[in-house]
């Protein structure tokens, strides 16, 4: 379960980191309004140039100021693709970290029932030798009724060995 989660993880961030910003929903949009901004710059240039009667270099220089505000604005939406794709590093990061996390707690828990089982099973050893001593040796008492439970025959006939 850990493991496919982990692929998911992978494969998110590998589609989503290696998209270019302006192919995400958030660029386009953003260039989007962009376009429609400069477009709307553009026209108040030329209405404005139609009305006052000024010259083509004025235009130009009128235009060129709509120009540069564009260009600025595409500067900082490159920065936000940079900022983006740290986002996105971050945010895989934290996923890991966090699989990772899981993944240890499990294994934890595995190393923690085992040693609940062997530490049981020495108890049981131990109190079963104590009450086979009590019991009359020779076999008898819980050792001898541990073993029947089991399937085994008891003091009849089925041997074991305390070393």
């Amino acid at each position: 379960m850990l493991s496919g989660r982990m692929n998911d993880i992978q494969s998110r961030f590998d589609k989503e980191y290696n998209t270019p910003y302006l192919d995400t929903d958030q660029g386009m949009s953003i260039m989007k309004l962009l376009n429609k901004n400069f477009d709307k710059q553009a026209k108040k240039v030329d209405n404005a140039s139609a009305v006052t009667g000024a010259s083509h270099e004025a235009k130009i220089a009128a235009r060129g100021k709509a120009q540069d505000n564009f260009d600025t604005s595409l500067t900082r939406l490159a920065g936000y693709g940079t900022m983006y794709k740290d986002m996105k590093e971050r945010n895989y990061n934290r996923s890991m970290d966090q699989l990772f996390g899981h993944k240890l707690a499990v294994q934890e828990g595995k190393s923690e029932n085992f040693t609940n089982l062997a530490s049981n099973a020495a108890n049981l050893g131990s109190s079963g030798i104590t009450a086979d001593a009590v019991g009359g040796g020779g076999g008898e008492g819980f050792l001898a009724d541990i073993l029947a439970l089991f399937g085994g025959q008891g003091n009849k006939g089925l041997s074991y060995s305390i070393e």
